[in-house]
Parts: structure tokens; C-alpha cells; sequence
């Protein structure tokens, strides 16, 4: 009687892989699902206006250049200026870089930034998880942008 459970069982393994098989090979590429973006609040215009008043120092580190690089004073506003207290994701972007916002130097906030094919967006955590999304303006693109065309002509030795 065992002997037939167990073989009963592989069967049906066998019959459930080859099922799987066949209908994974019969997909076309239409026919995949798009990755599933989670929905998230955008950062209120209040707590922007709260960050940039309070942050007086940026960390950058820009993901796949590993490049990093501090922007401090004025700096730090001009480049926070660029989140546009409106809520967008539409379709996923790569992230570019990651940003930690310091006040006193202490960090008052994570962000992401993340550029893509019509798409930009900064992404902010509370405790390690994203919370808020924000667009970027155009001013904030071309700064991202031309921080990562200064790191392609100047590359970091040993790269």
C-alpha cells in the first residue's frame, strides 16, 4: 500500500512540473505581468517646506557608481528642491541614489532618488521601509543626470 502512495505521489509531481512546463513555454512576453508597484502617500508640502528649513547637510551615494559625495549649506536646499509635493508611480524606476538628509549632524531623513524612462521620483523611508513618494522636477533630473555623466568621464580608480 506504501508503495503505491509513493508512486502515486512522484506521478503526480511528474504530471504537475510537466503542466507547468508547457504553459511557461507557451507564454509570449505579452503575457507577463508588469513588477507590482506598491502605493504610497506623497510627503505633504508642509513637511517638505520642514525639511528643507532644517537640513543643512546632504550624503549622496549614488548606487552603481559608487561614488559618494556630501553637499553641505546652501547646497543641500537647492538639491532638496526638486521634490514636487505631488504623489507619482506609474511604473518603476531604478534607484540612483541614496540620500541621507542631516540637520545639526544629526539624519532627519532617508531618501531615494530614482530615474528612468519617463519617470522620476524620490522615495522616502520611516524606519527602513518607504513611506512617501514624491516626483522630481526637472531640475532635480538634470542634476542626477549630470552627476552620473560627471562619474562615467571621471571614473574612480580601479574601475
Amino acid at each position: 500500500m506504501k508503495l503505491n502512495t509513493i508512486i502515486g505521489f512522484i506521478f503526480s509531481c511528474i504530471v504537475m512540473f510537466s503542466c507547468n512546463k508547457a504553459s511557461s513555454d507557451n507564454r509570449t512576453g505579452n503575457d507577463v505581468a508588469a513588477p507590482e508597484i506598491p502605493s504610497f502617500p506623497a510627503l505633504s508640502q508642509q513637511a517638505i517646506a520642514n525639511l528643507l528649513n532644517s537640513a543643512d547637510d546632504l550624503d549622496l551615494q549614488f548606487t552603481d557608481t559608487g561614488f559618494s559625495m556630501n553637499v553641505g549649506g546652501g547646497g543641500a536646499q537647492q538639491t532638496l528642491s526638486s521634490i514636487v509635493p505631488k504623489e507619482v508611480v506609474k511604473s518603476p524606476c531604478k534607484e540612483i541614489c541614496l540620500i541621507f538628509v542631516k540637520s545639526k549632524g544629526e539624519q532627519i531623513a532617508h531618501i531615494s532618488a530614482h530615474i528612468g524612462e519617463g519617470c522620476s521620483y524620490y522615495v522616502f523611508y520611516e524606519n527602513n521601509r518607504p513611506a512617501y513618494v514624491n516626483l522630481m522636477n526637472q531640475q532635480g533630473i538634470e542634476f542626477y543626470n549630470s552627476m552620473l555623466a560627471r562619474f562615467k568621464t571621471n571614473p574612480m580608480p580601479g574601475q
